[in-house]
């Protein structure tokens, strides 16, 4: 195959159609299909269809060579800015392995996960089990450049009541009202993960799949 001729079919995924909303997001969206032909190009993948419930990112499964990988492309966002750097530190312990990275176009191409099942619709385990089970593995000392929790919990408390407001209200104030007493005493040199995406992986048994 020419990859330099590889021209993949775009197709936005309905998770990631509300970005057009932002101008910054529509920007990244009709950019997204020069990046992926690069992409292609660069890392010589075969691309299948994205996956449709990805919200943030273009993910969609691929193969390179013999192998089957998944290609993630990040609609650029401080939340997403250290995924790479926490990904090397896990080492495939606990999450999915990183293969490459393009820091310019924004691009990380994975292992892929088998069965990739997710945990909600795994009617065989006990998903608070795997959790469990799941997070001492996640937690692995870490310096800059991650944000420490306590620091990441100010930036949340600056809006957390307007936010609280703008969601119409739907916990008691006395959540938010806790969460500002105790912010201020939380910081830590273990890296956590801020979303908890947990599927079934081919490497780990079954009773304690994540």
């Amino acid at each position: 195959m020419n990859f330099q001729e590889v021209r993949p079919v775009m197709q936005i995924p309905e998770g990631l159609k509300y970005l057009q909303q932002y101008p910054d997001g529509k920007v990244w969206l009709a950019a997204l299909p020069q990046l992926l032909s690069e992409l292609v190009r660069d890392w010589q993948l075969e691309l299948r269809a994205p996956f449709e419930n990805a919200n943030v990112s273009y993910v969609a499964p691929a193969i390179r060579g013999t192998e089957r990988v998944v290609l993630k492309v990040q609609w650029p966002h401080e939340e997403c800015a250290y995924e790479a750097e926490a990904l090397r530190t896990w080492d495939g312990h606990g999450a999915v392995r990183l293969w490459a990275q393009d820091e310019i176009r924004h691009a990380l191409l994975l292992e892929e996960c088998r069965p990739g099942t997710a945990l909600a619709a795994a009617l065989s385990v006990d998903p608070i089990a795997v959790v469990i089970d799941l997070l001492p593995r996640l937690w692995k000392p870490a310096g800059p450049p991650f944000k420490s929790l306590g620091t990441e919990a100010k930036e949340w408390w600056a809006t957390l009541h307007s936010d609280w407001e703008a969601s119409g209200k739907r916990c008691e104030r006395s959540l938010p009202d806790a969460i500002k007493e105790r912010h201020t005493t939380i910081d830590n040199d273990t890296l956590l993960p801020m979303d908890l995406p947990i599927v079934a992986r081919k490497k780990v048994p079954p009773a304690a799949r994540a």
